[in-house]
């Protein structure tokens, strides 16, 4: 999945979350468009949301519905301005000399090359898969081109702007620091290619004569200094590296040198020893940074919460298996609660048909149990989490149904149970332990339903 293709997704999923009033989409337009993707044929996670979210898209009620969903990003001419003043700079470092003679040793080349060195050996440690650099997102932030809602929650566009953020600020702000980093390299590369420029346009007006003086370096260590320096790009090119010059190009602070040497073929090897440790190293930064960041979309399609959305998706679709019946108790019946009941269902059985949904009349289980039709050997018993379990009325319940099941006969005789925490995540969600009353009380529900043969989904 491409970028381009995973925020199209992220659009039309933040909508679809937060268009409560189907504005955009009705709940029939996007279980339509759902079932018309499944039953193409098998599709991956990834494609069942690309060609969802482009069949939305044109369907939409509202024209330009997604045009104010867009990621955080830096503006291009930030870009290219950066790189220009990374030429420039390349450019002033390669000052010749003030004089017709340059020394080899005061070039910025060792330290251009000692510094990418680094930089390359860096870059090829790992990339955490975590979240990206803080700086990142204050850097982003000075220049985000995002408009800024007054008051996001008080608005459904502005909802809906907070649940697309949070659904795509991660991932854009890791593609963001990944994308900086190609940048980075791109930026260094052309830098050394500014002062190979410099020093070709210097020489071109005026001539130089190359000599080397240095306090840490005899003439001996001078030799074996450019020669391990110069000898990849002596190879590549075929140029001889004059090292036989060097004794005579040696100026001391008191005395010149006796024979300076030509500049151009030291200016060749200064220039392919550029290219060959700086711009190629970069340039296949550039790649594996470019290849980290089209794994990103695809790393967060296959995180647990999008393909808990897939799934979701699917489930509203029927397979072409067994049917299965739906009881509810303690339960209100209402079509987003009845979607979640096909999620639970789709969950236990991928290939399930048509759900018959079932109200259990609280008071009235024992009538209701044996006025039930034959249940099959596909049944999901749905709970109410926020009710107390009491081994009376819900384990009974549960007891009731299996014998029920035994009696028909059916295939499978064990039931399927699982319990709805709508009510109660909403009635906890300003607690700060409201996860911990949760898992609690289900704990409590696991208690009184102990021993029996059922599959909690």
């Amino acid at each position: 999945m491409t970028w381009k293709e995973f925020v199209q997704v992220a659009r039309v999923r933040a909508v679809e979350e937060t268009d409560r009033d189907g504005q955009i989409w009705s709940d029939d337009a996007l279980r339509a468009v759902t079932q018309e993707v499944v039953r193409k044929g098998d599709v991956s996670v990834d494609q069942l949301l690309v060609r969802r979210a482009r069949l939305l898209a044109g369907r939409a009620l509202q024209p330009g519905w997604g045009s104010r969903l867009t990621p955080p990003s830096l503006p291009r001419w930030l870009v290219t301005t950066g790189w220009i003043i990374a030429f420039l700079v390349g450019w002033w470092l390669a000052a010749l000399g003030q004089e017709s003679e340059i020394n080899l040793l005061s070039l910025p080349l060792i330290g251009i090359i000692v510094w990418n060195l680094v930089v390359v050996l860096l870059s090829l440690l790992p990339v955490s898969k975590g979240a990206a650099p803080a700086w990142t997102q204050k850097l982003v932030s000075k220049i985000d081109r995002l408009p800024v809602e007054a008051d996001p929650a008080s608005t459904p566009a502005g909802i809906g702007l907070q649940r697309f953020m949070a659904l795509t600020s991660a991932a854009a702000l890791r593609r963001f620091y990944l994308r900086f980093r190609a940048w980075f390299h791109i930026g260094a590369a052309i830098l050394a290619l500014g002062s190979v420029s410099g020093m070709y346009a210097r020489g071109w007006s005026k001539e130089y004569r190359a000599v080397w003086e240095s306090t840490l370096l005899n003439e001996r260590g001078a030799q074996e200094f450019f020669s391990l320096l110069f000898t990849p790009a002596s190879a590549v090119t075929g140029k001889p590296i004059p090292l036989d010059q060097l004794p005579q190009m040696h100026r001391r602070a008191d005395t010149a040198a006796p024979a300076p040497g030509e500049a151009l073929p030291w200016i060749h090897l200064y220039a392919a020893t550029l290219g060959l440790l700086v711009v190629v190293p970069r340039a296949l930064l550039v790649l594996l940074e470019r290849f980290r960041t089209t794994r990103i979309s695809d790393a967060e399609i296959n995180s647990s919460d999008w393909q808990a959305y897939a799934h979701r998706l699917r489930s509203v679709v029927p397979g072409a298996g067994a049917g299965a019946m739906v009881l509810t108790h303690g339960l209100a019946h209402d079509a987003s609660s009845r979607n979640r009941w096909r999620q639970l269902a789709h969950q236990q059985w991928r290939d399930v048909g048509e759900i018959d949904y079932h109200s259990v009349p609280v008071g009235a289980e024992a009538d209701f149990v044996a006025t039930l039709p034959s249940t099959g050997a596909r049944c999901l018993l749905v709970f109410n989490m926020a009710s107390v379990p009491e081994e009376e009325i819900q384990r009974w319940l549960v007891e009731a149904l299996l014998n029920r099941m035994k009696n028909d006969k059916s295939s499978a005789v064990f039931l399927s149970v699982a319990l709805d925490d709508a009510d109660l995540r909403k009635r906890w969600s300003g607690f700060a332990d409201g996860e911990k009353r949760l898992a609690d009380k289900a704990q409590s529900w696991r208690a009184v339903m102990q021993g029996l043969n059922v599959n909690w989904v």
